[in-house]
């Protein structure tokens, strides 16, 4: 299962558990990656694309180029998330990987 998959069953997991109104548990010896630092899909598409990068050992640098963005926004997308959805998008397409939305709310 790719990282991007694996996020999306997160992302699913996780709107079942908000949704159920149950408590978030602080620990998961199961779980893929770390935690989000942002909530959501953003945050999950954060961590993913971290997960991807490191598992291709591709440095920011090489990344922004196969993007065709600059390092600058690969960290921004990378550490506080801070770019749009579209730009999001154009990294998971970079690392040659896909994002298939499995539910809308």
């Amino acid at each position: 299962m790719s990282n991007l998959a694996a996020a999306a069953n997160a992302l699913k997991a996780r709107t079942n558990q908000i949704n159920q109104n149950t408590p978030s548990p602080t620990t998961n010896s199961t779980a893929i990656y770390p935690p989000p630092k942002r909530t959501g899909i953003m945050g999950i598409l954060q961590t993913a694309i971290i997960s991807e990068r490191k598992a291709q050992k591709l440095t920011q640098r090489q990344l922004a180029k196969m993007a065709h963005m600059s390092q600058g926004t690969i960290t921004r997308a990378e550490v506080h998330g801070w770019v749009s959805m579209n730009t999001m998008f154009r990294i998971v397409e970079a690392l040659g990987q896909t994002i298939q939305v499995i539910k809308v709310i």
